[in-house]
This record gives structure tokens, C-alpha cells and sequence, in this order.
């Protein structure tokens, strides 16, 4: 836009978004070597879940008093869970996390329990961008 047009009002704001967006990339592109790695851990991870969810409705229509296999059972999930997770995680991934997690999986079983808010449901990092971005898109409007 700046080479084609070089007086345009907005080439600045433009060339920043851009920059932005590069670096986003660039950022993404660090973790490619281990897509395989995150795929897998991934796979797992959604096998646990729906360890998880089963060990729920077991012991939710179990008529009885101890459920210290159901423990045993769910102490070693939460183990494998610790040991596979990947702490180091790809730029804006949380909100993708979100969404899969609240809009894409079957996570009724946990809000019995948990009881979400729209608070849990949209990521704080997510709000605070959106509102950072209308804010900056108002400024150049009425610049």
C-alpha cells in the first residue's frame, strides 16, 4: 500500500499491523519442528478427558459408598497428565484452547461441577486484545 499508494492517510498504522503480524508468524513458525510432538500430546490428552468424564458418570450413578478405585484410577490420569503436558505453549494457543474446550467438546460433565461463568468461557488475554484493537482502530478513524 505504501509503494502503490505513498500518500495514503493510514500507510503507518498499515506498515505496524503488518510488523505485527510478522512477528505472530515468526513466532508460530519457531514451533513446527515439534508439531508432531504437540499433535500426539494432544491425542493423549483428549483420551484422558474421556478417562476422566467415564470415572464421572461411574461414580455418579454408582450407588456406592467407596470409590477408592475410581481415585486410584483418576490419581493415575492426573500422573500421566503432569508427566505428558507441555508448559510451553504457541503464541494465542490458549485461545484456541478455549474454544475447542468450550464450543467443540462435550464439557457438560465438568460444568455440573465446576458451574462456568462467561468469565472461564472467553480468556481474559482474548478480552483485553479485542478491546486494545477497537481502541486503536478508533484512534485512526478519528485521526
Amino acid at each position: 500500500m505504501a509503494i502503490y499508494k505513498p500518500d495514503y492517510k493510514n500507510n503507518n498504522e498499515i506498515s505496524v499491523a503488518l510488523i505485527c503480524l510478522n512477528i505472530i508468524a515468526l513466532a508460530i513458525s519457531l514451533y513446527n519442528s515439534e508439531k508432531e510432538r504437540y499433535r500426539e500430546v494432544g491425542n493423549r490428552l483428549i483420551v484422558l478427558h474421556n478417562q476422566l468424564r467415564n470415572i464421572y458418570y461411574r461414580v455418579k450413578s454408582s450407588t456406592a459408598d467407596n470409590f477408592q478405585d475410581e481415585e486410584a484410577e483418576m490419581n493415575q490420569i492426573m500422573d500421566e497428565y503432569y508427566s505428558i503436558n507441555i508448559t510451553k505453549q504457541i503464541i494465542m494457543s490458549d485461545w484456541y484452547a478455549h474454544y475447542k474446550f468450550f464450543f467443540q467438546t462435550q464439557h457438560e460433565w465438568i460444568d455440573e461441577q465446576k458451574q462456568f461463568t462467561w468469565r472461564d468461557k472467553i480468556p481474559f488475554s482474548f478480552v483485553f486484545t479485542v478491546i486494545v484493537v477497537v481502541i486503536i482502530v478508533v484512534w485512526v478513524l478519528l485521526s
